[in-house]
């Protein structure tokens, strides 16, 4: 009998928290910026990130807003 594949987010999210390590940023601290080599995955914990674009006249545009009440807690980098 073949057993049936399913994608389980808990599980990875389970994955990093045992293996991974914690990083805790202060309130305007950068997770990283535009054109960093990708090198790491992020799991929000708790708190909430806003992922932003500077516009070509110097303000900034909020691109996406993550929270652990949301369903997109993970972020490439």
């Amino acid at each position: 009998m073949v057993e049936e594949l399913t994608f389980k987010p808990e599980m990875i999210v389970n994955l990093l928290k045992e293996k991974g390590k914690i990083l805790k940023l202060q309130k305007g601290e950068y997770v990283f910026h535009p054109g960093d080599t990708a090198r790491y995955v992020y799991c929000l914990d708790e708190g909430e990130i806003f992922i932003s674009r500077m516009q070509e006249d110097g303000r900034e545009m909020i691109t996406n807003y993550l929270s652990i009440r949301s369903s997109d807690t993970a972020l490439c980098q």
